[in-house]
C-alpha cells in the first residue's frame, strides 16, 4: 500500500514507481494533494530484462483510490501499466504519454475516477475486459481512445478525440501470428468480442471508425454521439457481427 501525499518522483533511467513484486498494489492519493511521477526518454535494463516499461509499473494487480491528484509524464513508453488487473476507483488522474497512456493487461475497471489523457497511442487499453461504471474520462489526444476485447460502459461522462478508432473492441491473437493472419482475423466476426453501452454519456470525435467492433455492438441505454470518421473506408460504426439498438440515444455523423 503506497500513500502519495504531495510528492514528486522522477527517474531519468527507469520507472518512477516499479512494483515488481506483491500480488496486489494499492495507491492512495491523499485528498487535496498534487502528486507527480515522471521518467526519462530511455531506460537502463539489466542483461536480459525489458521491464519495467511504464512510468508507474506494477507486475500484478493495481488499484488507485483517494481524492487527491496524480499527474504522470511518460517519456519512454506507457504511463500506467498493470500486468494483471487495473482498477481506478477514484482520484484525479492525468496522463501525458508518448505511447500508451493507461494499460491493464488482463482488465481495466473505472469506478468513479476523473481521468484526462493526452497520448500518441492508445488512451486506455487492455487485452481483456474494460468496464466503466462512472466518473469522467477525457481523452484529449490518442491513436485509439478505448481498446479492449469487451467494453461495457454503464455510466460516466466520456469524451474521446482520436486519430484512429474512437472505441475499438477487438480480439487478441498470439504474438506468433503473421500479419496476414492478423488481417484475416480482424475481418472475422469474433463471437466473444463486443461493445455495450447501458448508461452514461459518450462523445467520440474520430478520424477512423467512431465505434469499431470485431464482434457485436449493443446499445441498450445512455447517450452515444459520434462525429466521424473523416476518411474513406471508415465509418461512424463498424462491426463484424450484429448491431442491436434497444434503448438510449444514438446519434452519428460521418
Amino acid at each position: 500500500h503506497i500513500v502519495l501525499n504531495g510528492v514528486s518522483i522522477t527517474n531519468d533511467t527507469s520507472a518512477a514507481i516499479n512494483a515488481a513484486t506483491g500480488k496486489k498494489v494499492i495507491i492512495t492519493l491523499v485528498e487535496g494533494t498534487e502528486n507527480t511521477l515522471s521518467d526519462g526518454s530511455s531506460y537502463t535494463y539489466a542483461a536480459g530484462e525489458d521491464e519495467p516499461d511504464a512510468t508507474l509499473f506494477v507486475k500484478n494487480d493495481l488499484t488507485i483510490n483517494g481524492e487527491g491528484s496524480l499527474t504522470i509524464n511518460s517519456n519512454y513508453d506507457t504511463g500506467i501499466k498493470a500486468k494483471d488487473n487495473l482498477i481506478l476507483i477514484s482520484g484525479n488522474i492525468t496522463v501525458n504519454s508518448i505511447q500508451k497512456a493507461i494499460k491493464g493487461s488482463d482488465s481495466v475497471t473505472v469506478e468513479n475516477a476523473n481521468i484526462i489523457i493526452n497520448a500518441e497511442d492508445d488512451g486506455i487499453t487492455t487485452d481483456g475486459a474494460m468496464v466503466i461504471n462512472g466518473g469522467s474520462i477525457k481523452v484529449e489526444k490518442s491513436g485509439e481512445g478505448l481498446e479492449a476485447v469487451t467494453i461495457d460502459i454503464n455510466g460516466g461522462d466520456i469524451e474521446i478525440i482520436s486519430s484512429d478508432d474512437g472505441i475499438n473492441a477487438r480480439g487478441v491473437l498470439d504474438d506468433a501470428a503473421t500479419d496476414q493472419e492478423k488481417e484475416a482475423y480482424g475481418m472475422q466476426n469474433q463471437a466473444d468480442t463486443y461493445f455495450r453501452i447501458t448508461g452514461g454519456v459518450v462523445n467520440v470525435n474520430a478520424q477512423g471508425d467512431g465505434i469499431d467492433s470485431n464482434g457485436q455492438v449493443y446499445i441498450e441505454g445512455g447517450e452515444l454521439y459520434i462525429s466521424g470518421s473523416t476518411s474513406g473506408g471508415n465509418g461512424s460504426m463498424d462491426y463484424n457481427g450484429e448491431a442491436v439498438i434497444t434503448g438510449g440515444t444514438f446519434v452519428c455523423s460521418g
